[in-house]
């Protein structure tokens, strides 16, 4: 039977329909289809590759250690039959790729790479991921307490803590499921626009622990 894939770098469009509508993306999903990047956005996404390693450095100084499965060797999670459906049924599966892991598997690292400073504050579209990517490491077996995020731009890098929140992940789970099973009805009849927001205490999880300005002494990375 055919087994349907969310991924975690989509779930803010499958909450939010952020960059691409939710319905849209249900009938990408059910035609086994990524979205289509405008050209415009190409620079970005090639911002974004290529200075991954600088976030990753970055990582590397802030904490005095080297994470383990980075750049060439990121690896792939994936919960089968996310929803547990019996036997002989379509499935869902949920998936994640983390930037890195910490060597005892307590810590995720996620990379953002902007070509402009216009994140002083957390971005929480990048939460959909974060917590599904400690979700899914979670439900593996891993004992997950946080992700160190990391924004890198040229001019400023910033490292937020983000810490392990199950109120978020269980409002993340049930929003998910709702997209999950449109999916296996082959339809979104009633799936709203964009789910609605968090309710809860979401700030408390989240602060910023590092920052370094272009210029400034510990800018310097050694090679």
């Amino acid at each position: 039977m055919k087994n349907l894939n969310l991924r975690s770098s989509q779930f803010a469009n499958y909450l939010y329909g952020e960059y691409v509508s939710r319905k849209e993306m249900l009938e990408l999903q059910l035609q086994g289809k990524e979205p289509k990047i405008p050209s415009y956005m190409m620079k970005y996404v090639s911002h974004g590759n290529f200075n991954e390693k600088m976030g990753i450095a970055f990582y590397i100084k802030a904490f005095n250690t080297i994470p383990k499965d980075y750049l060439k060797d990121q690896q792939n999670y994936i919960i089968q039959n996310w929803l547990n459906l019996p036997k002989g049924k379509e499935t869902v599966s949920i998936s994640t790729t983390p930037d890195a892991i910490s060597n005892d598997e307590t810590h995720l690292i996620e990379v953002k790479c902007s070509m402009k400073d216009k994140y002083e504050e957390f971005n929480k579209l990048w939460l959909p991921q974060v917590y599904g990517q400690i979700h899914i490491l979670s439900s593996l077996g891993k004992k997950i307490e946080k992700t160190y995020l990391i924004n890198y731009t040229p001019i400023v890098c910033r490292i937020w803590q983000v810490d392990y929140n199950q109120d978020y992940i269980n409002y993340l789970v049930s929003n998910l499921s709702e997209f999950a099973e449109c999916l296996l009805k082959g339809k979104a009849n009633g799936l709203a626009d964009k789910s609605e927001q968090f309710k809860g205490n979401i700030d408390e999880s989240i602060k910023l622990i590092k920052e370094y300005h272009y210029g400034e002494k510990e800018w310097m990375i050694q090679y």
